[in-house]
């Protein structure tokens, strides 16, 4: 069964229309759950609590892209490749995204410059959320209610959302809250994303982050920025 990124708050907005679809048809609550679960693209209901087991367990970044979008993603690389330095910074090096308002207020150091090319490297891992996020509210996703045109379309106007750094210096840090913390130590907002060591890391998935033993950042309830 293919993956279907789903959180708690989406699953429990299918349960409760299950359960007025129930009332209405006088079926059985299985019945109506299943029925609800193939409006919304899932085989059944079965279906969907694997796949919230498992959006729990991995997140929605790790859903496949879609083919027309790799194949965008594809054509860049081999038409204007990304440089050397660039390509190792997300490799297996340390690159953080900001939003670009965000980004203009950032004080950075030496030890770390923005990356004007490669677009198509954080593309990828970012389309992968974008397109396969589930609205709250009407339990669908860009991938199931847009066109590959549209779809297409839609994630590259929400490239320009973001601005990328990489870092310069000799020793990586050895953990997402140590590279956290260098980011922080330049910006009261907190970047959007981080590749290190070649692990994507979306920040809206952590439950917190901690430094120095002190929270900077939460999202048990909501997004929230601590101020330092």
């Amino acid at each position: 069964m293919e993956f279907i990124p789903t959180t708690a708050t989406a699953a429990e907005k299918l349960k409760r229309l299950a359960k007025t679809l129930r009332k209405t048809t006088k079926s059985s609550l299985a019945v109506a759950l299943d029925a609800v679960a193939r409006q919304h693209g899932y085989a059944h209901w079965k279906h969907v609590t694997v796949c919230l087991e498992k959006t729990a367990g991995t997140g929605h970044s790790q859903a496949s892209l879609p083919s027309s979008l790799a194949d965008i993603l594809d054509r860049a690389a081999a038409s204007d490749p990304a440089s050397m330095e660039t390509q190792a910074a997300f490799e297996h090096g340390f690159v953080f995204a900001m939003d670009v308002k965000d980004a203009d207020e950032l004080a950075l150091p030496s030890d770390f410059e923005e990356c004007d090319d490669g677009w198509y490297l954080p593309a990828r891992d970012l389309w992968r959320v974008l397109v396969h996020y589930r609205n709250e509210e009407t339990g669908t996703t860009l991938f199931e209610t847009q066109s590959p045109e549209d779809l297409a379309e839609t994630v590259l106007d929400d490239l320009h959302n973001y601005r990328f750094f990489r870092y310069l210096g000799g020793d990586l840090p050895a953990s997402v809250e140590e590279a956290y913390g260098l980011i922080h130590r330049m910006s009261f907002f907190p970047p959007t994303h981080i590749w290190l060591g070649g692990k994507f890391i979306d920040i809206s998935e952590l439950p917190e982050v901690r430094v120095d033993g002190k929270v900077v950042l939460t999202n048990r309830r909501g997004f929230s920025v601590i101020s330092s």
